[in-house]
């Protein structure tokens, strides 16, 4: 009885480590990744449209053309250049409804127009404005040399950038990491 009352307390005490390492795991994770404060779909393209137009002379995601078709919210930026913003759930407002992710959609045809990966690298400093531009290029090259194993990048600042090469266009994608 003794030793069965050793092994049983043996065990109880590996159980707990493992549940500590793996709670220390996660916010290990949490740390490398970031994350970032839920913003609106709203705030987030006004923010876009600030950063477009406070340093660039290019168009910005213009309200008037906003479509929402499967729970995407989509604008027009310029020809073949859409900004697409997908929400966590799609069953309330712009107003209401918190971002999960935020992409450059390009039309094949317009995926070498010197604009899109400046609107790419806005879209990133948009979305967290501790990233500089430079940081943001380095987000973008490291996307698109991970596109081909699917992952994103991540530089440890709330959001992974992906990019997305399909048959009729591509992705430059945002995502945001929330707690």
């Amino acid at each position: 009885m003794k030793k069965f009352l050793t092994y049983l307390t043996i065990m109880i005490c590996l159980f707990g480590l493992v549940g500590c390492s793996s709670k220390k795991d996660k916010q290990d994770k949490k740390d490398v990744i970031g994350v970032v404060d839920k913003e609106t779909v709203e705030t987030m393209v006004a923010r876009f449209n600030e950063v477009v137009v406070e340093t660039s002379g290019l168009g910005y995601a213009q309200e008037e053309t906003l479509s929402t078709d499967n729970g995407l919210y989509t604008y027009d930026i310029a020809d073949g250049i859409f900004l697409v913003v997908l929400p966590l759930d799609e069953q309330k407002t712009k107003e209401e409804d918190i971002v999960n992710s935020m992409r450059i959609y390009v039309k094949n045809g317009y995926e070498n127009d010197p604009q899109v990966e400046a609107y790419a690298r806005m879209l990133i400093t948009s979305n967290n404005d501790e990233i500089t531009n430079e940081e943001a290029n380095a987000l973008i090259e490291e996307a698109i040399e991970k596109s081909s194993e699917k992952l994103t990048s991540n530089n440890g600042k709330g959001i992974s950038v992906g990019f997305i090469k399909a048959e009729d266009h591509v992705e430059y994608q945002v995502i945001r990491n929330y707690e």
